[in-house]
């Protein structure tokens, strides 16, 4: 059996998610996984029930710090060298800094999956460069690049990254909703009328500012509306704030809350997701939304325009409270609409975005990998 090592620093968000399912569920592909991540994330004990071998080491949770970079590196060269792996697998820009340098060093080959590159997004022109810069620096040694989106592949291309036959486009997948009571706020909330959720990682690039300006405006044209903001994060105190002082924090049919896995636990007491990014690659959220059958309101960034469609839900303009709002109330609005987007969000993820198609696709690009070589020169297959 190969073996592979899963490099993700962040500790919350798509890309650890999307790296903790390969991790375990690979083994049915013939790879054995290991991970390495940061000292502390949520999703260790599951990896380690699963008998995945967790290293935490002082990965960088951020992009563009080149010392923690080399820092980082040295640390996974040191576990390359003690460990015999076949393939690295470096999950986000600031894993596929060190992870890539470390790989390349021990003559590994190694595939990056960027979950939407560090040049995108609400970016100063000199970081945008910088970033590209960095990018373009290593993809020379990257075997694989493996996109979550087509969307993410052209701008792989229009940055000039790496020959097209050396870029897979992978849709990130996630599993069957499980069947889980919701929590007993949302369950109240529900009593009331039709319940808005967001899940996310509570960060600038997920905007949640956008919605927290729309909720006026939706709770005022549906008064029976709920809206529940769930996650945590650094602009919790931000948004909470934000509701202050637009009269939401009194009001019971708004509220923002932390989030306590699985996010079934929310998206199946919802009768519309809705995410509000500044940004995207193609948003986990997003998919276990479809699985939970629930219709969607996003703004179209990345990747989300090949999920959302006009028959699982509205796309609108990021950065819009109203045109938000008004998708928002739309839906809510018309009950038979609702239903189709539900029978139809369930057949979009049970047709693209399941989490057995995701793994299937990485373990046939793993096995091309390793017949490439390392960073990508032509090597022979085992």
């Amino acid at each position: 059996m190969r073996r592979v090592l899963m490099v993700c620093a962040p500790a919350d968000g798509g890309a650890p998610e999307c790296a903790t399912e390969l991790a375990t569920r690979l083994g049915a592909h013939g790879w054995e996984a290991e991970f390495a991540g940061p000292p502390e994330a949520r999703r260790y004990a599951r990896l380690e029930d699963a008998g995945v071998p967790v290293h935490r080491l002082s990965l960088l949770p951020g992009y563009g710090h080149p010392v923690a970079a080399v820092r980082a590196a040295t640390a996974l060269t040191r576990l390359l060298r003690t460990r015999r792996f076949d393939l690295v697998h470096c999950h986000s820009a600031p894993s596929g800094v060190g992870g890539r340098i470390a790989a390349r060093r021990v003559g590994v080959p190694s595939i990056y999956s960027p979950h939407a590159f560090p040049f995108v997004g609400e970016l100063g022109g000199a970081r945008r460069l910088a970033a590209g810069l960095v990018e373009r620096a290593l993809a020379r040694t990257t075997t694989l690049l493996a996109c979550c989106c087509e969307e993410e592949r052209r701008q792989a291309l229009a940055h000039a990254l790496l020959p097209p036959d050396r870029l897979r486009v992978i849709p990130n997948g996630v599993p069957a909703s499980p069947d889980v009571p919701a929590p007993g706020f949302l369950a109240r909330m529900r009593d009331g009328g039709p319940v808005v959720v967001a899940v996310a990682h509570l960060r600038r690039q997920k905007r949640l500012d956008v919605l927290v300006d729309a909720a006026p405006r939706i709770l005022r044209e549906v008064p029976s509306a709920r809206i529940a903001i769930v996650g945590d994060g650094p602009s919790g105190p931000e948004l909470r704030a934000q509701a202050r002082r637009l009269g939401l924090a009194g009001d019971d049919r708004f509220v923002v809350t932390g989030f306590v896995p699985p996010a079934a636990r929310y998206l199946r007491a919802a009768d519309l997701f809705v995410l509000s990014s500044g940004w995207e690659g193609l948003p986990i959220a997003l998919l276990e939304a479809q699985a939970c059958g629930v219709p969607q309101v996003a703004t179209d960034v990345g990747g989300v325009a090949e999920a959302v469609t006009s028959r699982t839900g509205r796309l609108v303009a990021r950065g819009d409270p109203a045109a938000l709002a008004e998708a928002v109330v739309s839906v809510l609005r018309d009950d038979g609409l609702r239903a189709r987007m539900r029978a139809d969000s369930l057949r979009s993820w049970a047709e693209s975005f399941t989490v057995e198609r995701m793994v299937a696709g990485y373990a046939a690009a793993y096995e091309e990998a390793v017949c490439r070589g390392a960073a990508g020169r032509p090597g022979r297959c085992a």
